[in-house]
């Protein structure tokens, strides 16, 4: 491998000595070296005083896991991650003992149409809008639609009577924010 003579205008004045060997082969770096140390030779300066010694660095900063300093079931931390200041709270440094239970979405389909009254009564919830005794009963205190897994309907008629309930809504027959009360004349 030849070496490079690109950067020859780099060099200094001096160094032309040096320079016109650039065409040496690789394995003659180390002379090529030697004859530019001896061209640029610092004058001799005295030893440089001992540095005090070094001390280790913590566990946080070296790439070995500290097994003992943990507690049991504690998630080391790594070294490039970032981290939130909730990660810091002994709770969120253990790991999850088990998944978390989440709640299905409703009723299987063989079931939903067992129990869902307007697939037994072949009513479609959209015609019942002015109905608001029949609608609020699939709404919550605070006026929103009830999940499917609530009302325990299909999904073909849970969507029809969150269309209904909004229509109702916004026709000012059942309030937005609140369940339409019996005492409620309409």
């Amino acid at each position: 491998m030849l070496l490079s003579c690109a950067r020859r205008s780099a060099f200094p004045a001096t160094m032309t000595k040096a320079a016109g060997r650039c065409r040496r082969y690789a394995n003659d770096n180390k002379l090529i070296l030697e004859e530019l140390a001896a061209d640029f030779e610092a004058p001799k300066s005295p030893a440089p005083p001992t540095p005090a010694p070094v001390r280790p660095l913590p566990s946080i900063f070296t790439s070995e896991k500290p097994t003992s300093s943990l507690p049991a079931g504690y998630v080391p931390f790594s070294i490039s991650s970032p981290y939130n200041p909730y990660d810091f709270e002994p709770k969120n440094r253990t790991r999850p003992t088990s998944r978390p239970f989440v709640e299905p979405a409703g009723p299987p389909r063989a079931i939903a149409i067992r129990e869902d009254v307007f697939h037994q009564l072949d009513l479609n919830p959209l015609d019942e809008v002015l109905n608001c005794g029949l609608i609020t009963s699939f709404t919550t205190p605070m006026g929103r639609i009830k999940k499917r897994n609530e009302t325990r309907l299909t999904w073909k008629n849970q969507r029809r009577i969150g269309k209904a309930i909004r229509r109702a809504q916004a026709m000012g027959l059942i309030p937005k924010y609140s369940q339409w009360d019996k005492s409620m004349i309409r």
